[in-house]
């Protein structure tokens, strides 16, 4: 239901003003999520039980979601100034509600793309739960999704707005599911992670610094020592610890399996640009409107591709993070932290105020 407008006493009525903006910003300052970032990527076992998407405002069915995705090694807290913008703008505020994304991240996108989407079907039902028992049959809100994902935050976004087909599962397995002989158990959340579809109930999305081509960071020697310090939660050995056996192991193609042996795909084995799933990932053209965010760490030397090749935010190229398919692309200073970016900020609630005055 919407906030009310006005209050009535006797035979006066007086407007309100509800104000979001202020208290977001003061639970944010107090909120110690970030302190999960590090246990989040080396351990995530211990931050298991945070997964989730949490609601800034008491969930309602007639405004549009925003979920935003934190990236690698980080947390909600980065969507502070973002967030405090949209409830500062009366207009955004009153046709947009805030979800934050949560999740350690020392799994795989992939892996964790498919419980995201497990817990936003799960809210989504409580909302058209709540909305039949407000007596309204439909709530067309909710059908217009738009998705915010920061790095990693990114690529697991773009897996709710393509369509994969048999590509990811071909890249990965020289056999059809069937003939893996698994119980539904594993199978199941395997066909999950595989075969993607578009969700039709997200209108658009942002990405922020993402690195849709992976990082020469990863495969460096940063990310291989980070990737060895990485163990691996019991929810990922109960989905890939058959296929980790040495009588499966001729299942995979002879491009996955040094991603499948030891201990497991962690994340950033994954965001290296050589991964054959990133790989194909990349191909897939996303079936809604996208924007882009691409950060620059050199803005003084360093202002466009076509002047400078190698333009990157230091952690992810410009070339990893361009879309051809974008309907507007920008550019701005950045160290890979554009969400934090008074340029990329106001550029979002651009889009979102377009967005409002189209729909």
């Amino acid at each position: 239901m919407t906030q009310a407008e006005e209050l009535q006493f006797g035979e006066q009525r007086y407007p309100v003003h509800y104000d979001l903006a202020t208290p977001y910003l003061l639970l944010a300052e107090a909120a110690q999520v970030d302190r999960f970032e590090l246990t989040g990527l080396l351990r995530a076992a211990e931050v298991e039980s945070k997964l989730g998407i949490y609601v800034i405002e008491p969930l309602v069915t007639d405004k549009i979601p925003i979920l935003m995705i934190h990236g690698l090694y980080s947390s909600p807290l980065i969507w502070r100034r973002l967030s405090w913008a949209i409830y500062a703008d009366p207009q955004l505020a009153k046709r947009y509600q805030i979800w934050h994304a949560f999740y350690p991240t020392g799994p795989p996108p992939f892996f964790n793309a498919m419980r995201l989407r497990r817990e936003l079907e799960q809210l989504r039902a409580e909302l058209h739960n709540l909305a039949v028992s407000n007596s309204a049959a439909t709530a067309p809100a909710l059908e217009q999704m738009w998705l915010i994902g920061h790095s990693m935050g990114g690529i697991i976004s773009r897996t709710m707005v393509v369509d994969s087909g048999n590509a990811l599962w071909d890249r990965t397995f020289k056999v059809a599911p069937e003939q893996l002989r698994l119980e539904e158990q594993t199978l199941g959340p395997l066909r999950e992670i595989f075969f993607l579809t578009p969700k039709p109930y997200v209108s658009a999305v942002v990405f922020l610094d993402t690195p849709h081509q992976g990082s020469d960071q990863a495969r460096g020697l940063a990310g291989r020592l980070a990737s060895s310090l990485i163990r691996l939660p019991g929810s990922m050995y109960q989905v890939f610890s058959r296929l980790w056996q040495d009588e499966r192991m001729h299942y995979l193609t002879d491009e996955m399996r040094p991603y499948m042996s030891a201990q497991g795909p962690d994340s950033v084995r994954v965001l290296s640009p050589s991964h054959p799933l990133l790989q194909e990932l990349s191909k897939l053209p996303p079936q809604v409107p996208v924007y882009s965010v691409i950060g620059n760490n050199r803005p003084k030397r360093c202002q466009t591709p076509l002047v400078c090749p190698g333009l990157n935010d230091g952690v992810v190229s410009y070339h990893s993070a361009h879309l051809p398919q974008a309907q507007a692309e920008l550019i701005v200073p950045s160290k890979h932290d554009s969400y934090q970016s008074p340029e990329a900020i106001a550029f979002i609630l651009q889009q979102l105020t377009a967005w409002q005055s189209a729909n």
